[in-house]
């Protein structure tokens, strides 16, 4: 091989080695980029793994806490089997965390001024609230059934009843307070025997609107603040989901709108 030959090769050569040395350059950037936006991606994804595990955490802690504040020796898995009577607060704070109440419920000739018992959702006998002349407020927001009766009366300062989502009574619905003003059971569809309200010095307002069944009693008897109109209502309203048992209504003096 000449020499002028051996100089053109070295010159292709080196030319040849200056064009591929940057494209292996770039290559290797492109490279690092990559694993770069690898990495920032795992590292991404242990942050929102760790975040999700502690609000799984979080949330198990809270369960956790709330399932040890409900914890009562008296109503395990919220069932009381059998019948009690509440007179203090004391007797209020050991039913808090009750669902259901097998037996009657009474609470009579106590000193309370409220009566609250949030997570009650059925009693199998009777509610029974009678003679609390300090009473002002009954809230029962979850009590869905009753088995048996419901009374209460003789509350002389009872003003608020809240029974919100109570839906049915086996046995009678029992009215009859000085200072109660309105009687509204929104979600109450049927009373197994009777519905009585009567003696009810301030009471001026009836409102079931979803009261379809009444087994064989409507009385509506001495309530002088209530109209007379109401009363009728109310029984025109069973007439018309077929109802026929026997009606007594009067002395209801109250002025229609």
């Amino acid at each position: 091989m000449t020499n002028a030959l051996r100089l053109l090769t070295l010159t292709l050569t080196l030319t040849l080695t200056a064009t591929v040395l940057p494209a292996c350059d770039g290559d290797d950037g492109g490279e690092s980029e990559a694993e770069s936006e690898a990495e920032a991606e795992a590292e991404s994804e242990s942050e929102s793994e760790s975040e999700a595990e502690s609000e799984s955490e979080a949330e198990s802690e809270s369960e956790a806490e709330s399932e040890s504040e409900c914890e009562n020796p008296l109503c395990p898995g919220g069932l009381y089997d059998g019948s009690i009577s509440i007179v203090t607060s004391d007797d209020v704070a050991s039913l808090a965390c009750c669902t259901t109440i097998t037996g009657d419920l009474n609470v009579g000739a106590s000193t309370l001024t409220a009566l609250e018992l949030p997570a009650l959702a059925s009693i199998g006998g009777d509610l029974t609230v009678y003679g609390n002349t300090s009473l002002t407020a009954l809230e029962l927001p979850a009590l869905a059934s009753i088995g048996s009766d419901l009374a209460i009366y003789d509350n002389d300062g009872l003003t608020a009843l809240d029974l919100p989502a109570l839906a049915s009574i086996g046995g009678y619905l029992n009215i009859y307070n000085d200072a109660l003003t309105a009687l509204e059971l929104p979600a109450l569809a049927s009373i197994g025997v009777a519905l009585s309200i009567t003696y009810n010095a301030a009471l001026n307002a009836i409102d079931l609107p979803a009261l379809a069944s009444v087994g064989d009693g409507l009385i509506i008897v001495g309530n002088p603040e209530l109209p007379t109109c109401a009363a009728y209502a109310l029984r025109d309203q069973l007439l018309a989901a077929g109802f026929t048992g026997d009606v007594e209504i009067h002395d209801n003096d109250g002025t229609c709108p």
